[in-house]
This record gives C-alpha cells, structure tokens and sequence, in this order.
C-alpha cells in the first residue's frame, strides 16, 4: 500500500507542486544575513513562511519515511545494499535533512540573522528579487 502511495500520479504532482513553492519562499527571505530591512519585513508574516515550510518539509519527508519503509520490506537486498548501494536514495536523504537542519536553525534562532545555507539548495537570483523590491519602492 506505501508503495501504491508513493508511486502514485497524484502524490507525485503534489511533490513536484511543493518543490516549486519551496523554491519560490527564497524570494521571501532577507537577502543575506546582515540585510536588516529584509528581516523586518520578515517580521510581518513569517508565521506564514513557517507554516509553508513546515506543511512542504513534511510532505518531503513523508516521502523519504514512504522511501524507508518500502526498501525494508524488500528482502531482495542487503541493508548495505538498499540505502547506501542507491545513490537516488541517498542523495534524497541527505538534501532532506540538511534541509530540516537549516530549517531548526533559522527558525530556532530567528531574530538573530542567521545565514541560511538551504540557499544553496535553494538556488535564486537574489539580485532580480531585489530590482523588484526597488521598483515596488519607487
């Protein structure tokens, strides 16, 4: 059934629908960690943020935890063999997890500008985000 789940057409439009939301809450963010007016604007609705990365990470990591419980019911391979003999898997994994980290540590420390190194995860061109911003301000 995790299986049937997983694989499914609409659990896998709901995951590549949230990768994309995911992306695009960089554009929300302060531009780096010293950008003062970007963290007051923070300020006004990160609750909102929050609430977005804690429904997108749960659903990704709802995925990896589908992912474990399906490689250990196969008795095909070894342990060695299903998680770490699957670059897909693992890479998967870790991308997981360094984003929950990321995500504990900002939230964790939030008033205090912390470097957020899902950036590099989460690729964007700050410097069109901040010509918007300008033009918004003109």
């Amino acid at each position: 059934m995790v299986f049937n789940i997983q694989q499914s057409y609409i659990w896998q439009t709901i995951l590549y629908f949230l990768s994309w939301l995911y992306l695009v809450l960089i554009f929300f963010e302060p531009a780096n960690r010293l950008d003062k007016q970007g963290l007051e604007d923070l300020r006004s609705y990160v609750w909102l943020m929050e609430t977005a990365e804690v429904i997108i990470l749960t659903c990704f990591l709802g995925d990896t935890a589908m992912t474990i419980f399906h490689k250990f019911s196969d008795n095909t391979h070894s342990v060695y063999k299903k998680f770490l003999g699957s670059p897909k898997f693992l890479s998967n994994f870790l991308v997981n997890m360094a984003l929950l980290v990321d995500f504990i540590i900002f939230y964790s420390s939030y008033p205090d500008p912390v470097l957020r190194f899902a950036r590099i995860l989460r690729p964007s061109n700050t410097s069109i985000c901040q010509l918007v911003l300008m033009l918004n301000d003109s």
